[in-house]
């Protein structure tokens, strides 16, 4: 019995990758900078999470706030946690997303407005939970989804200006959002707005946090430094106190007056365990779908501007679908803790490039501070004026419309910057999802109105200018090239719809009104990317077209999903239109049909007479047909295989010999077909080793003339040499013209 082989220990890389965790990025060059940055980081994490929860429960909800913050704290950790240990950024950060955080406030709204549908504020309470935490889960899926089967280009065809209005409309919400933290109205364009946000007593709740968000916004356009927000917030904290203090202010007059959070007793001793998700209100988390889903559009298409401009600023490539991939994992870490979806944090990356970060425990850090913030329960959230967590989120509000409603149309043609205005307005007037549809109309127009421009055309040949593989006699040559007037070829390319097809149509009206008595068109399908059933049924029209006219159409290189179109309209039949596998044998089928009109046979000519057409003098011509030899070849017969050493050449009489690649396991490439009056396997006799580079087969029963070049120059047959070199020179030329023939059609 053999001794089993000895198992070797997994080793500590191995195991970190079987759980997607990174094994380098965790040796900072400066380990100061790394964990000061890690502690910032952390800090405003940590606000940011007092900011959203503070944001969303409100009204009814506010029994939940402090458990609410653990949560929202809580999400954030996971999510730094899966990307400081997962991403191949080391420095890469990432927190709650905010535009989440502004669309979830709507429905935080439209839930204390119908607090009646619920059994109980426990109840309330637990259906917000659970649509946070699908929202974190439905995004996290998203994410996994698009990277897995890389559905990235699908996302980014959203139009930037679309985007662009989203995420200023996401900052206008914030704002809003803000307004109603400290007033308990949100900004809404109504009768109410002056009695609600404009009056004296409102104002003097809000003004004061937006003059201080305005002061921190300019403040980080001149020096953008991590330490000037938390700063910048704490002295807002103390200076609110101060003033406070100075007017003799207590803590009860405060809440009283709303500046500062005014709990319900028993929130201290809300948490999960009283939460009530046996009475969740589905209906209302059905109704809460449409603003899901508008999180995932939004979050998706951001995400992908945020690791383009990312990579843009660190300098290195970035695996798109690896980063995804994280974030989607991360959002469901989120999901789990009943949390906001999480997303990378393009500001805070990279602001820790800039200020030298290296490491990984940069977030990692932030890591420990969440976790120990999370577990203070937000019991600090009483002693915190509304007026600074609204300066915060005023902050984020305002970086978001200067960027994306202001500086991003600025860099626009006008019609695109017009999108982004018009998609921001709606969503001012009349909320989010109507800003949204707005901006699926848009990108459905943009989209039809750029392919509509798009040319499906790439190039339009004769036959007379392009010719198939297959060489054939000088006098055929000449008959199709004169033929091929009466031949177009049309390569297609792009998405074929109705906006680009029909205009297409009516061009081939045109031509075929100004027919030059035309026989043949040829549609080529090699770079058309797909087609839906419109453009199917234009196609229908433009063969009816050319049926009526007597033109035969030919298609090609349609493609799995092309041909499949047009097999379930049904409109690819051998009555309308012969459909052929490549452009080539599209070539080849057509000068086939051409030459049997003009009854041309091969084998009807001699040998003297097809060497005289090649070298254009008899006495050449019988010079060197003096020392040809016939051989003749079956179907299926070798002329010469792959690696054979010799040197003949072959002028074909009659049938068709095939050049072909032979690969191993009996697979071949088709090269080239040649036919009657033309020459085969004269390289061999210039190469260095006389190896034949390919293999010659007869398709079909074929006649030709050998021609031994050694035998030639054994007997000293100067002229025949001659007459032999002229003739190879010929044929070089002719076939280096076939070839940038080729190149310049781009077939």
């Amino acid at each position: 019995m053999s001794p089993s082989k000895a198992s070797h220990p997994l080793s500590l890389k191995q195991i970190l990758s079987f759980f997607g965790i990174q094994s380098s990025g965790y040796r900072p060059k400066s380990l100061h900078k790394d964990l000061m940055l890690g502690g910032v980081h952390g800090f405003d994490s940590v606000l940011l999470g007092y900011a959203s929860a503070a944001l969303i429960f409100t009204g009814s909800l506010v029994t939940y706030l402090p458990f609410a913050i653990a949560v929202a704290i809580a999400g954030s950790a996971a999510v730094l946690l899966v990307i400081a240990l997962a991403s191949k950024i080391p420095i890469g950060f990432a927190w709650s997303e905010e535009r989440a955080v502004a669309i979830l406030v709507t429905v935080a709204v439209m839930m204390n407005a119908d607090m009646a549908r619920f059994v109980s504020g426990d109840a309330a309470a637990a259906t917000m939970f659970t649509i946070m935490a699908l929202t974190s889960l439905a995004l996290g899926i998203a994410f996994l989804v698009v990277a897995r089967f890389d559905l990235a280009p699908l996302v980014q065809l959203i139009p930037f200006p679309v985007v662009c209005g989203f995420l200023a409309g996401a900052g206008w919400l914030v704002f809003s959002a803000g307004v109603g933290l400290t007033t308990g109205h949100e900004v809404e364009i109504s009768p109410e707005l002056f009695h609600h946000v404009l009056s004296r007593e409102a104002l003097i709740h809000w003004m004061p946090a937006l003059v201080c968000a305005v002061g921190i916004f300019t403040l980080l356009k001149i020096k953008h430094h991590l330490l000037i927000l938390p700063l910048s917030l704490l002295a807002c904290t103390a200076g609110f106190f101060a003033v406070a203090y100075w007017q003799g202010t207590s803590l009860e007059s405060l809440r009283a007056g709303e500046w500062i959070f005014d709990l319900p007793k028993d929130a201290v001793t809300k948490g999960i365990a009283s939460l009530d998700f046996t009475h969740v209100n589905w209906s209302f988390v059905v109704e809460a779908l449409p603003f899901v889903g508008t999180i995932l559009l939004i979050s998706l298409a951001s995400s992908f501007f945020s690791l383009s401009a990312l990579e843009l600023e660190i300098g290195t490539p970035i695996e798109f679908n690896h980063e995804l991939k994280n974030q989607g994992i991360a959002s469901i870490a989120s999901a789990a803790c009943l949390s906001l979806p999480g997303a990378f944090s393009l500001d805070a990356t990279v602001t820790s490039k800039h200020m030298g970060g290296t490491s990984r425990w940069i977030a990692l850090l932030a890591f420990v501070i969440c976790i120990i913030a999370a577990v203070d329960h937000g019991s600090l959230i009483e002693f915190i004026p509304k007026m600074v967590v609204a300066t915060l989120v005023f902050v984020f509000a305002l970086e978001q419309m200067q960027k994306y409603l202001i500086k991003a149309p600025g860099q626009m043609k006008r019609p695109d910057a017009v999108t982004v205005w018009m998609i921001f307005a709606v969503i001012v007037v009349f909320g989010i999802i109507p800003g949204v549809q707005l901006g699926i109309i848009a990108t459905t127009i943009v989209f039809i109105m750029r392919y509509s421009k798009t040319e499906i055309v790439g190039s339009s040949y004769t036959l007379s200018e392009i010719a198939s593989s297959v060489e054939r006699a000088i006098g055929h040559r000449n008959l199709l090239k004169e033929s091929g007037e009466h031949v177009r070829i049309f390569n297609l390319q792009g998405f074929l719809f109705f906006g680009t097809v029909n205009p297409y149509f009516d061009r081939m009206k045109e031509v075929c009104n100004q027919s030059r008595g035309e026989t043949y068109f040829i549609f080529n399908f090699k770079r058309v990317s797909g087609i839906d059933s419109t453009a199917v049924q234009v196609f229908h029209k433009i063969l009816n077209l050319l049926k009526s006219k007597s033109i035969t159409a030919v298609f090609c290189d349609l493609g799995e999903d092309t041909e499949k179109a047009f097999d379930l309209a049904g409109k690819l039949s051998a009555r309308n239109c012969i459909v052929l596998e490549n452009i080539d044998l599209a070539l080849k089928w057509v000068e086939e049909r051409l030459l049997e009109e003009h009854h041309l046979e091969a084998g009807s000519r001699s040998m003297e007479e097809m060497l005289e057409e090649m070298l254009g003098n008899r006495e050449k011509a019988e010079e060197l047909a003096s020392t040809m030899e016939l051989v003749k070849l079956g179907e299926g017969e070798y002329l010469f295989r792959q690696g054979d050493h010799e040197a003949s050449a072959y002028l074909i009489h009659s049938g068709t010999i095939e050049i072909r690649l032979e690969a191993e396991g009996g697979k071949h490439i088709r090269l080239r077909e040649f036919r009657h009056g033309s020459v085969i396997g004269e390289m061999a006799a210039y190469s260095g080793n006389k190896e034949r580079s390919a293999s010659a087969i007869a398709i079909e029963p074929a006649v030709l003339y050998r021609l031994d070049v050694a035998k030639l120059a054994a007997m000293n047959a100067t002229k025949s040499e001659a007459a032999l070199h002229e003739l190879v020179a010929r044929l070089l030329a002719a076939r280096i013209g076939f070839m940038n023939q080729r190149i310049h059609a781009d077939l």
